[in-house]
């Protein structure tokens, strides 16, 4: 549905913290359906059967990016 944090380290700095990033997303499929929030780098949930592993692309100091920018990598244990 959309990112709603991502306090990632930008792609040019060198940070103490990674930072996270958090998404709010819908899954629709056999195995369950409904809408929370995914978390990448901060605590490790999983949403029904999948997992957020990554997001691309990291930004650039005093950049902000555009929700269409975002591209999210999930894995299933399914």
């Amino acid at each position: 549905i959309a990112v709603t944090e991502d306090s990632r380290c930008p792609a040019e700095s060198l940070c103490v913290w990674a930072g996270r990033l958090e998404a709010r997303i819908y899954l629709d499929g056999d195995y369950y359906k409904g809408e929370d929030t995914i978390e990448l780098f901060g605590v490790d949930k999983k949403f029904g059967i999948i997992k957020l592993i990554n997001a691309s692309p990291l930004g650039k100091s005093g950049q902000k990016l555009n929700q269409s920018d975002y591209v999210l990598t999930f894995v299933t244990n399914k």
